[in-house]
């Protein structure tokens, strides 16, 4: 009867995998759709849709959220990475815009009233590909808001693995809306699915146009909602740290992966989504360059031995609480997770008890706070120096020196014939202390501080 309907709900969607499809008929998606003011990022699971199919469709009758304020001006439009900004359909003057196969779009039902909302088009049934560009100037220039266009889940390893070359290099991930931050996906989610009309961010490199493809091949069935990860990889462990105030909540993944090191990992490391302000990160263990990381991968048996950089963003005098994802953790059970505040120089067991504080400025970055992951019971005070702990790094012809100091010392800097070329005072009330490299040439340099050595790269 040219009824073939699939439904989805707020926990599942219906996926079909379609070899073969006559025009004339139609395929009716109703796809689940989060509620202003918070919203969706969805694609069109079926092809051949104009806005206006959508907008004016019977099923859909009041339950678009349209702006109160201009007539006909819908929540729902894709992103424009040249403005960094959403844009929103208008009916009529954009009842004729078709909308694109595998593009992204955001939405939202009105207020209350979470519901589905009717596609009426077209099966997919090859391959298809969407560009992702560079917009020009901005910090989300390079971000391409992309979908998967078919009324399947795709397996999203299969996915990564075809089109994380095309990724920016500080970014090899996507990137979901969850309703209040972003879920990102790299390589150590590669048992995931992405659900029918599942929208994502994706990051190009600079400059570049990429490609991402999506192929038959990719299809799959599934049962999950938009965005949780499930694993059945056994030398792979999760501990998610998780940031929140009165009225929101941040987490960073830090995962533990055969394979992966303590330096950048194609694929397994991802740095945030550019538009994000507040929140919690990590930096990298090694060769850190500064990069506020929403995943990070180490080693499988790093959970007994190792300290993370954390980076927090927040306004001075909110009161933040700092805690153990117990939901999500995969770690063995016995090993301990410490904070550690080094301008409080406190450290808190976060297996047992949650970290809240309230900072009397406003924090920006890391140098303060570090994860460290043990094997054994530690003392939870402790007034050792660490100086081990302290981030160093070159920004150009800069060289970063993040962390807290005890006393003010010195940082010396040492060419590749071991010459000291450079040498300057740190100001120990300072979390950050910035080393000018303008009269050094481009090249390998070692910093020297008190008892560590860290090596870096001026350009």
């Amino acid at each position: 009867n040219s009824q073939f309907i699939l439904q989805s709900s707020s926990s599942a969607f219906a996926s079909a995998i379609v070899n073969t499809f006559s025009g004339t008929n139609d395929l009716i998606y109703d796809r689940w759709l989060n509620d202003s003011p918070n919203n969706d990022l969805i694609s069109s699971p079926v092809g051949g849709v104009a806005f206006s199919a959508v907008a004016t469709n019977s099923q859909n009758e009041n339950r678009f959220f349209i702006n109160s304020s201009g007539t006909g001006n819908y929540f729902f439009g894709p992103f424009n990475n040249s403005t960094g900004l959403y844009e929103t359909y208008t009916t009529p003057a954009d009842d004729a815009i078709v909308l694109t196969t595998a593009k992204g779009y955001r939405a939202a039902t009105i207020a209350g009233n979470a519901n589905t909302v009717r596609f009426t088009g077209t099966v997919l049934v090859a391959a298809t590909d969407i560009d992702i560009t560079d917009g020009g100037a901005g910090s989300l220039n390079e971000w391409n808001l992309i979908g998967n266009p078919y009324p399947s889940y795709l397996n999203f390893g299969t996915f990564f693995t075809a089109n994380s070359g095309e990724f920016h290099l500080d970014n090899v991930a996507v990137y979901g809306w969850n309703g209040t931050g972003y879920t990102v996906w790299n390589g150590a989610n590669s048992s995931g699915k992405l659900a029918p009309g599942q929208g994502f961010f994706v990051r190009t490199k600079d400059g570049v146009t990429g490609n991402v493809d999506f192929t038959t091949a990719m299809r799959t069935t599934g049962n999950t909602n938009d965005f949780v990860a499930k694993s059945a990889n056994t030398n792979k462990a999760l501990a998610k740290i998780n940031l929140s105030n009165t009225t929101k909540a941040y987490s960073t993944n830090i995962y533990f992966i055969e394979n992966q090191t303590r330096g950048l990992d194609f694929g397994y490391d991802a740095g945030a989504f550019s538009g994000t302000a507040d929140g919690i990160y990590t930096n990298l263990v090694e060769n850190n360059t500064g990069l506020a990381l929403a995943i990070q991968s180490l080693s499988y048996n790093d959970f007994n031995d190792v300290v993370v950089p954390v980076a927090i963003n927040s306004e001075a005098g909110v009161e933040l609480t700092i805690s153990l994802d117990a939901a999500s953790l995969t770690i063995p059970s016995d090993t301990y997770v410490y904070l550690k505040d080094n301008l409080l120089n406190t450290k808190t067991l976060l297996n047992d008890v949650d970290y809240v504080f309230t900072p009397d400025t406003k924090l920006s970055g890391a140098g303060r706070f570090f994860i460290e992951f043990s094997s054994k019971e530690a003392a939870l005070a402790t007034d050792d120096y660490t100086v081990n702990e302290m981030l160093i790094y070159s920004n150009q012809k800069s060289i970063i020196i993040k962390g807290i100091l005890k006393t003010d010392v010195s940082a010396r800097v040492f060419d590749i014939q071991g010459r000291m070329v450079l040498e300057q005072k740190l100001n120990s009330s300072n979390t950050t202390n910035v080393i000018s490299a303008n009269a050094l040439n481009t090249g390998i340099y070692m910093i020297q501080l008190a008892g560590k050595i860290q090596k870096v790269i001026i350009k």
